[in-house]
């Protein structure tokens, strides 16, 4: 994508944002929101904001340069890491679980590792994990 305009509007519609749910969700007013998508603006100071609102790489929001979830991917991990508790899959509970529901999670861990989706699907996940060995 070749302009800021574009790389806002086409991640605003890959995410089902509106512009008003991308002002809610970073802090930028819609008129910014609106302004950058318009080409009307070409930078603003809380694009780092918006990029994290569409969790996204802010210089590649920014300039088109580099991975799109770059750095992205780094964060969650490390955030994935202080929320975990001690690997789930060496407790017995865990073992116990279907090989169908194993397999649906490990797929989950292994997305979100990739970036393709966020620390609060993991952190969903995780509660969802949580439960499930408490039955």
């Amino acid at each position: 994508m070749e302009t800021l305009a574009n790389r806002i509007d086409a991640t605003m519609k890959e995410r089902g944002y509106s512009q008003d749910q991308l002002a809610e969700k970073s802090g930028v007013s819609q008129t910014t929101i609106h302004k950058l998508i318009a080409g009307k603006a070409l930078e603003s100071r809380k694009l780092s904001n918006i990029a994290d609102a569409l969790n996204v790489n802010t210089d590649w929001l920014a300039k088109g340069k580099g991975s799109k979830y770059a750095g992205r991917v780094n964060e969650m991990v490390g955030d994935y890491n202080k929320i975990a508790r001690p690997p789930v899959i060496d407790d017995e509970s865990w073992k116990a679980l279907p090989p169908q529901i194993r397999a649906f999670f490990e797929v989950l861990l292994n997305k979100s590792a990739s970036g393709k989706i966020t620390l609060d699907h993991v952190k969903l996940m995780h509660n969802l994990v949580d439960e499930l060995l408490k039955n």
